[in-house]
């Protein structure tokens, strides 16, 4: 009975800087690629590694990246 007369009370509107990814703007401006940590898990896990392998990296970049690379690959196999 109180739960109903709560959520009465409530309404849902997405936040203006995050828009529902519940983060923090400046989590949300680092970016992978063209996307930011909520819109890469807003991904399948298949999507997911199919993006991090097609990733156009620098070659600065991919020195740093290839082992994280990796070991993201190895865990999203896993998933898969």
């Amino acid at each position: 009975m109180m739960k109903e007369y709560y959520e009465s009370l409530m309404n849902t509107i997405p936040c203006d800087v995050c828009h529902g990814a519940r983060l923090k703007d400046t989590v949300l401006s680092v970016k992978i690629g063209t996307l930011n940590i909520y819109e890469l898990t807003c991904l399948s896990v298949g999507e997911i590694k199919e993006y991090i392998n097609n990733l156009h990296l620098t070659t600065k970049n991919q020195f740093v990246a290839d082992q994280i690379i990796k070991e993201l690959n190895t865990r999203l196999q896993f998933l898969i």
